[in-house]
């Protein structure tokens, strides 16, 4: 069975959770892949997640996947207050940001934002954010360096926030559940 509904198979696959034990081995070595790819410093990341999508559709067998499906989200626990435009337009920006991981898009992104929270750093109560970034899979350690370039600026920008005064992690997942299963 197709896990993309496209008629590959004859019939539709109703969900993604019916993907043999052989495409994930498939979808792992993708990402084996991308990564070399990643590591190779081609023309520009944006090129790589394009061709990551690619080669995702293709461990599927498919081409109706839109961009990746692997699932990013994005929290920020800050201690200052955040307008709800401020809000949307970190949210915006980060959905243009995390297509510096090859295979990610917006359109699995999650954003959180925790506004006032009691947050030091450094012994004060000064303006600081603490990011976190959960991803299903992983990326180089350069396609998680320019996120972090992007994410400081974002959030430095939109928020009145030194650069030195944020902390941005990165989790990796090989479990992560949607939909009422996991992938």
């Amino acid at each position: 069975m197709s896990p993309c509904g496209d008629g590959l198979s004859g019939t539709p696959a109703p969900t993604f959770f019916s993907v043999s034990d052989s495409r994930l081995r498939s979808l792992f070595r993708v990402n084996e892949l991308a990564r070399d790819i990643v590591k190779l410093r081609t023309k520009s990341l944006i090129w790589h997640s394009q061709l990551y999508a690619k080669l995702e559709r293709a461990a599927f067998g498919c081409n109706n996947i839109k961009g990746g499906f692997f699932m990013p989200f994005i929290n920020v626990k800050t201690n200052v207050s955040v307008t709800e435009d401020r809000a949307e337009t970190i949210k915006t920006q980060f959905g243009k940001a995390i297509t510096a991981i090859p295979g990610k898009s917006e359109s699995w992104l999650m954003v959180g934002i925790e506004p006032n929270s009691m947050l030091w750093f450094r012994g004060t109560s000064e303006e600081a954010a603490m990011v976190e970034v959960s991803l299903f899979g992983g990326a180089s350690h350069n396609a998680y360096s320019v996120l972090t370039s992007y994410i400081t600026k974002i959030v430095s920008e939109q928020l009145g926030i030194p650069a030195d005064r944020i902390y941005v992690k990165y989790s990796e997942t090989a479990n992560w559940g949607w939909n009422g299963s996991n992938f």
